[in-house]
């Protein structure tokens, strides 16, 4: 099934808060991420609008690890692009020659702390390039947290005016 192959097989891909390595050479993977929910506080602590224009940083590990067999492979290089909700692409990443089999070991795992600048709410798609070859792809669904008076629903905004105007007794 893999002869004549020349890429390694790809064996996870996902974003992460951490990746911790042990004494043994084995991996744990902290706290996996598919949604992330941000909010932009002002200095008393309410929740602010998210600018488009500055956007809002999300620090993330991306974890990805590869498999290969036969004969040993590389050097190849790593490249990550960002697609937005509304379809803008950007460079989250490049790691020329960055992975290397050995023979006695037919596996490479890759941890790469980045960051993301969340600019819209939606979901975002991370293509994982291998030799500028498309691997695979990650998801990260980005959602903005909004207060009650940033409600985007006139309905809600008034509800929330009217229930602020009334306090029990």
């Amino acid at each position: 099934m893999s002869e004549g192959r020349r890429l390694p097989w790809i064996a996870a891909a996902l974003f992460c808060e951490r990746v911790l390595e042990e004494k043994d050479d084995v991996l744990t993977i902290v706290r996996v991420i598919h949604k992330a929910t941000v909010a932009a506080m002002d200095r008393e602590g309410r929740l602010k609008p998210i600018s488009e224009e500055k956007g809002f940083p999300i620090p993330l590990t991306a974890f990805i690890a590869f498999r290969a067999s036969g004969e040993p492979t590389g050097p190849h290089s790593l490249r990550l692009v960002a697609h937005s909700p509304s379809g803008k692409t950007h460079d989250a990443g490049s790691y020329p020659d960055a992975i290397r089999f050995v023979a006695d070991d037919q596996a490479f795992n890759l941890v790469v702390n980045m960051g993301v600048t969340a600019r819209e709410a939606g979901l975002y798609w991370f293509d994982v390039l291998l030799d500028e070859e498309l691997v695979t792809r990650i998801p990260l669904q980005i959602q903005f947290a909004q207060s009650p008076t940033t409600s985007r629903n006139p309905e809600d905004r008034s509800q929330n005016q009217a229930a602020k105007g009334s306090s029990p007794s």
